[in-house]
């Protein structure tokens, strides 16, 4: 079983990028993944906006924008204006979801809507026109080094069985490591977020080439 990878920027030595770029693309990730934060939504600053656009110009992977900050719909004209293929908000975070998700669309990149742990994916009926994915954490963002939650892969299961044939993307982030890799797609996640399990180390091409076979290795016996 194929899965698709989304490599995170936290996780990654930014003075390295451009060199590292072409690897990933060679390796066959298909994403790099930004996680853009305000200090108030979570507690912590991880990257700002401008790493997007300094990067753009050297890699053709598509740039995986997840916004955890209040009042997305400041940021949003910008991260795509910088480069951003596909641009998440967070539920929690948006009084009008609808509006927000337009400005997404309508600025030419495809619309996520991202769930923390302990928020309850609700109705989404609604929104499907507009919507291209659906992100779940599997990590509480304000913990360092957190570890993968499993109930957040039977939540993909669960939700994606609702709305099958829908045509949304369901992305898990948080925690992903070769141990778990193919709970998360089994359950399935058609995007896994990996961030240490990419970059610890420094040896990419053996990480990513463990995630693989951890994910092949392990997909019959993976429990759905």
């Amino acid at each position: 079983m194929a899965i698709r990878l989304s490599a995170s920027l936290a996780a990654a030595s930014l003075p390295e990028m451009k060199e590292v770029l072409p690897l990933l693309s060679r390796l066959g990730v298909e994403m790099l993944h930004f996680d853009v934060e305000d200090g108030q939504f979570v507690p912590s600053l991880t990257l700002g906006t401008k790493i997007i656009g300094d990067l753009r110009s050297h890699s053709q992977l598509t740039f995986d924008v997840h916004l955890s900050v209040c009042q997305p719909e400041r940021l949003i004209p910008e991260v795509i204006q910088m480069g951003a293929d596909r641009v998440a908000v967070h539920w929690e975070a948006c009084d009008y979801p609808m509006r927000t998700l337009e400005m997404i669309r309508d600025g030419g990149a495809l619309s996520g809507l991202a769930f923390n742990p302990k928020t309850p994916i609700p109705e989404l009926g609604y929104l499907i026109p507009i919507l291209d994915y659906i992100l779940v954490l599997s990590t509480e963002p304000v913990i360092p080094e957190c570890e993968f939650i499993p109930e957040m892969a039977s939540k993909i299961f669960e939700n994606k069985s609702i709305y099958g044939g829908t045509g949304l993307e369901w992305v898990i982030d948080g925690g992903i490591q070769p141990e778990n890799v193919a709970v998360a797609a089994g359950h399935g996640a058609d995007i896994l977020v990996v961030g240490r399990g990419i970059f610890k180390d420094g040896d990419i091409e053996k990480n990513v080439q463990t995630l693989i076979e951890a994910c092949t290795d392990r997909w019959d016996s993976n429990p759905r």
